[in-house]
């Protein structure tokens, strides 16, 4: 409740609009499906500026009924801490799966064994802490995944071994 309202108390010097476009922008450049570390990095430093600059919003209405302002200030908070989520973890995970298909000379290619696990976020009071926690396969198994003219011509991968649950 007091993180609901705290915003309806703030002096601050920021507007909303600007901090959203940038990081609507910045998960545009940057968090695509084609990604780099380099790329993934700026944009971790760019969520926290804009975290810190979303917590000096200035409210131009202090209502609690039809404020519209606040209920967006509060959904801003919560789409940035989703989108650091996303960045930490998608940094994190040096290889390419599915719709995360990093640049990088080295991780252009799905890696099983170190990375066939479902990424984990936990809001700290910094950066999200990333974590991993194991796939268990039950009907569907993990293939090769390629976009655009390349998924033509993809060779399908014999099915892993399915564990039934």
């Amino acid at each position: 409740r007091d993180r609901a309202l705290e915003p309806l108390s703030r002096r601050g010097t920021e507007k909303l609009a600007p901090i959203r476009e940038a990081m609507a922008r910045t998960m545009d450049e940057h968090c695509g499906i084609y990604r780099t570390g380099t790329g993934l990095a700026e944009a971790c430093r760019t969520l926290a500026d804009l975290k810190d600059r979303e917590r000096r919003i200035d409210l131009q209405h202090r209502a609690r009924a039809w404020n519209t302002e606040w209920l967006a200030t509060l959904e801003l908070g919560y789409q940035l801490e989703v989108a650091e989520a996303m960045t930490h973890s998608a940094l994190a995970r040096t290889e390419s799966r599915g719709a995360h298909q990093r640049l990088d000379p080295g991780f252009t290619e799905r890696n099983d064994a170190r990375f066939l696990k479902h990424t984990l976020a936990w809001r700290t009071d910094s950066v999200p802490r990333i974590g991993w926690s194991d796939v268990v396969i039950t009907r569907s198994p993990p293939g090769r995944r390629a976009y655009g003219a390349a998924g033509e011509g993809v060779e399908h991968e014999a099915p892993a071994k399915v564990v039934n649950a």
